[in-house]
């Protein structure tokens, strides 16, 4: 079973539960996807979000900009 964002990233320690309601609301209320609104919020870093959902994938993280 795959498990979701929020929930990887609470048993990782990277945002806690009260970061991750926030950021529910938040996405709610914008429509927009979770690790936007946790960026948005300030909760976690662009990078590290983008290392997680990398590491969880399995697929290698590429920067557009290099």
């Amino acid at each position: 079973m795959k498990k979701r964002l929020g929930e990887l990233l609470l048993e990782k320690r990277l945002i806690d539960v009260d970061q991750l309601t926030a950021a529910l609301a938040h996405q709610r209320q914008w429509g927009i996807r979770l690790g936007a609104a946790l960026v948005a919020n300030g909760f976690i870093a662009e990078g590290t979000l983008m290392q997680v959902l990398s590491d969880t994938l399995g697929l290698p993280m590429v920067d557009l900009a290099k």
